[in-house]
């Protein structure tokens, strides 16, 4: 194959090579569709520059014409990814959708087929020679309709493109002189060099300019719409969206996505957001009124279940605007709040434990005094009474004293004085005996899995049975028809002070049953005392099993969901020698 050269042929050379760069930097930026419709203009410039480049090195003329066909792929598709870009960077990608894409292309496929089917091509080019009389073989070209077709079309492309661009420009006040320099430049540019060929306006001038300075139109294009995600005002997205850990979208004026970062996918649980996606569809996931979205700005506190987990988080949104005050969409950001959510409803929990411990610590005793005092009137009047009537009726008032007196030991335990008395004890096998015991005919199976060097806690034997009772208690009655209650235990060693527990050493038990679990909404409340879901309940059960957990210098956490079951854990403290 006889090759010549010539150093006219260097800027097309070099407009390949500069558009291969310009692909691969802007590669670490692919997973925004802004850059992607501009490395596929890249690429169409690419084939433009390199295959004139080819065209023009090949002496034999059926070499010349095939590269020229290559040329052509990237010549004719470029305006259209141009026009393309245009709707992207002004947030109008919702409209591209495939049928709308094909129809843009259809024209390019056209003009395509003309110039690559053998027998068609004399409808793009009438006559195509090679002309030796110069300094190098060129081709010589007789143009035909299709080619004026396509001149109008690459135009009309390129100034639909161009005005949405500028249209979206001079609504950003920002470097607003430079970028529409940048903008005019890359436009103009490539047209004047094709003018100057089509018209042969230059015939000294032997090669065409147009690859090379197409190139250098897409520089200046990409310096124009930098940063590549302007909708609303320039930013830098790597900085603003993608290095922070609370989670943004940013949709536009009807409400459809126009960006989102990892943060927002993370947290949700969500695997993707589709761009151009509909809002209202992702607030049905996250539990957010889409009712909101038509209060802008707002905050609001929402609960998200994400891998099984309820996660608490603040959902704030505000409008973004335009430098001519004109609502142009809103940014809406994600943060988890559930670990302060948890610190918050602990401190709230103290406060009530403590308030209910001055109450109950003023009046216990007295209490005590008086139905003693009335206990045993009662049981004097029984004896001394000869009617069986009246002696039933006493033996009833007898019953009632009794559960009346056991409120107040529940009521002691919230008291100042109802403080534990610690010792080491070795959990296992005693609870594992009571629980069997507790379980007692229910068609429960109980599952024991005790870790065998488990510490010994630093703990009230006696109160402790009595948060192990509560809590194996509601396990049971949450499974009327069965099921299966799991009890794990295990040593625990936290290196750091978390929100509920200091540094140290625990014995961490689960009791993980599959019944009817607790509702979200109610979740937060069960450790509330006087608040129960149990029609005859005093709730006073967890309340107590918490308060004496936490007078220990542990903890208790719950995890569930309705009808999924619940997973109760405590955390009791292991004395330091242990």
């Amino acid at each position: 194959m006889e090759t010549t050269f010539s150093l006219q042929f260097l800027p097309s050379l070099i407009g390949g090579i500069i558009s291969l760069g310009m692909m691969i930097f802007l590669y670490k930026f692919a997973s925004n569709v802004l850059v992607k419709v501009l490395m596929l203009m890249i690429f169409g410039a690419f084939l433009w520059a390199g295959g004139n480049f080819l065209e023009n090195i090949f002496v034999d003329q059926s070499l010349k014409v095939f590269w020229l066909k290559v040329e052509y792929l990237g010549l004719i598709t470029l305006p259209v990814l141009w026009f393309i870009l245009s709707f992207v960077y002004i947030g109008r990608g919702h409209f591209l959708k495939k049928r709308f894409i094909a129809i843009l292309f259809l024209p390019a496929v056209i003009i395509l087929t003309c110039f690559w089917v053998p027998g068609l091509t004399e409808f793009m080019f009438k006559k195509i020679y090679v002309d030796t009389s110069g300094s190098f073989p060129a081709l010589e070209l007789k143009y035909g309709p299709v080619f004026w077709f396509a001149y109008v079309h690459n135009n009309i492309y390129m100034f639909l493109g161009t005005v949405l661009l500028f249209r979206q420009m001079f609504m950003v006040q920002k470097d607003l002189g430079r970028k529409i320099m940048f903008l005019v430049l890359a436009m103009v540019i490539p047209w004047i060099c094709t003018f100057l060929v089509v018209f042969n306006i230059c015939p000294w001038i032997e090669v065409d300019l147009s690859p090379a300075s197409v190139v250098i139109s897409l520089a200046l294009l990409s310096a124009a719409i930098y940063p590549f995600k302007s909708i609303s005002v320039p930013i830098s997205r790597d900085i603003i969206l993608e290095r922070v850990e609370n989670g943004i979208v940013v949709i536009d004026s009807k409400n459809r996505v126009i960006d989102f970062n990892a943060s927002f996918l993370k947290l949700t649980g969500l695997s993707k957001i589709k761009f151009s996606e509909s809002f209202e569809k992702i607030c049905h996931h996250i539990n957010l009124s889409e009712t909101l979205l038509k209060k802008i700005p707002f905050t609001r506190e929402i609960v998200v279940e994400v891998d099984g987990e309820a996660k608490a988080f603040e959902v704030q949104a505000s409008c973004i605007r335009s430098d001519k005050n004109k609502s142009i969409g809103t940014l809406i950001t994600l943060k988890d709040i559930t670990e302060n959510k948890k610190l918050t409803d602990a401190l709230f929990q103290s406060v009530k434990m403590e308030s209910l411990g001055v109450l109950t610590g003023g009046i216990v005793h007295e209490f005590n005094n008086i139905m003693s005092t009335v206990s045993g009137y009662t049981e004097l009047a029984q004896n001394a009474s000869e009617s069986e009537k009246v002696k039933n009726y006493l033996k009833k008032a007898l019953v009632g004293s009794d559960l009346a007196q056991k409120l107040t030991e529940q009521l002691v335990t919230f008291s100042k004085g109802g403080a534990p008395i610690c010792r080491a004890v070795e959990l296992f096998p005693f609870f594992e005996q009571r629980t069997k015991l507790l379980v007692g005919k229910a068609k429960v199976k109980t599952v024991f899995k005790i870790s065998e060097d488990l510490c010994a806690p630093w703990i009230d034997k006696g109160k402790i049975s009595l948060v192990f009772d509560g809590i194996v208690t509601n396990a049971v009655e949450s499974m009327p028809l069965g099921g299966e209650l799991t009890v794990c235990a295990e040593n625990y060693f936290l290196k750091k002070d978390s929100k509920m527990l200091a540094n140290g050493k625990y014995v961490r038990i689960v009791f993980k049953d599959n019944g009817s679990g607790i509702d979200k909404d109610i979740i937060l409340k069960i450790f509330d005392p006087f608040f129960s879901t149990k029609m005859h309940g005093r709730g006073l059960g967890l309340a107590s099993c918490y308060s004496i957990v936490e007078q220990h210098g542990g903890t208790i956490e719950v995890e569930s969901t309705g009808g999924k079951g619940s997973k109760f854990i405590v955390y009791l403290p292991v004395k330091s020698d242990e």
